[in-house]
């Protein structure tokens, strides 16, 4: 019972309190309070529109990205929405797939216009020197500096009188030692060792010195004076047959060995 009565009253002194505090502080300041709260409720809302308008904004950019990735103007188109969301995972990933763009179209020039190759290889160079200058995303950052190894190898393979495969070494080098267990950091270390070898040093030496020449329109033309008839009939002294059947059974077909003439006798 006298737990019951403590218990009673203790509710009853809460009660007084907080009348007391309504009474000394809670009234006279009640417009106060109305407004503090009227603009926590607004303040809360202008909060919920923004998130809501900022994760809108994030999923209409990465659409831009991938749409651009798809067009067949896409250096340009990516290079725009690197620039226009600079600082934002979408911009950075925009001028990491810029890069490599180049990057590919470089070495698809490499043997047949080395001078272009080499504007594109630099093109590409700039842009990840770019992202490891601004770049806040770690995987990007990573990704930058595996392309930037990758960039000198492939000027190594194009021009002479650089020193690019050091270049690459040392651009592998830093990204193993300060990301050794991720995944990039491991590429870099194998890719190290390999560009390291002296095989591979002859290689792209023998591949920078390789002069070419751009292939003319000429090269490409056909002799007018040549008769159809040359191409349509082809080689006459050509079975099917026989090369399928010799084929089938090489050994059945293979060309036998001259027999030897009769060894005379002696007398």
């Amino acid at each position: 019972m006298d737990s019951e009565r403590r218990h009673h009253l203790m509710q009853n002194d809460l009660a007084h309190w907080i009348i007391a505090q309504y009474e000394d502080w809670i009234q006279p300041n009640s417009r106060l309070l109305s407004t503090a709260g009227i603009l926590i409720f607004a303040l809360l809302l202008v909060f919920l529109y923004s998130s809501r308008a900022l994760e809108s904004s994030k999923a209409a950019s990465w659409r831009q990205y991938f749409a651009a990735i798809r067009s067949p103007n896409a250096e340009s188109e990516l290079e725009a929405i690197a620039l226009a969301y600079s600082g934002r995972p979408v911009g950075e990933q925009a001028r990491l797939s810029l890069a490599r763009q180049l990057l590919a179209e470089g070495i698809s020039q490499m043997f047949i216009d080395k001078g272009e190759a080499e504007k594109k290889i630099e093109k590409a160079l700039q842009q990840l020197q770019q992202l490891q200058a601004t770049a806040k995303t770690p995987d990007v950052l990573m990704q930058a500096g595996f392309g930037t190894g990758q960039v000198y190898e492939t000027f190594a393979a194009v021009r002479t009188g650089k020193n690019d495969l050091a270049e690459a070494e040392n651009a592998y080098k830093a990204l193993a030692d300060k990301y050794p267990n991720e995944f990039w950091g491991k590429r870099a270390k194998e890719q190290l060792t390999l560009v390291s070898r002296p095989s591979t040093k002859r290689f792209f030496e023998l591949a920078a010195a390789k002069v070419l020449e751009k292939p003319k329109a000429d090269d490409f033309k056909v002799d007018d004076n040549l008769k159809s008839e040359t191409f349509d009939k082809g080689p006459t002294d050509f079975d099917p047959g026989k090369a399928l059947d010799a084929l089938a059974n090489p050994e059945e077909n293979a060309p036998k060995p001259a027999a030897e003439p009769p060894k005379e006798e002696k007398k």
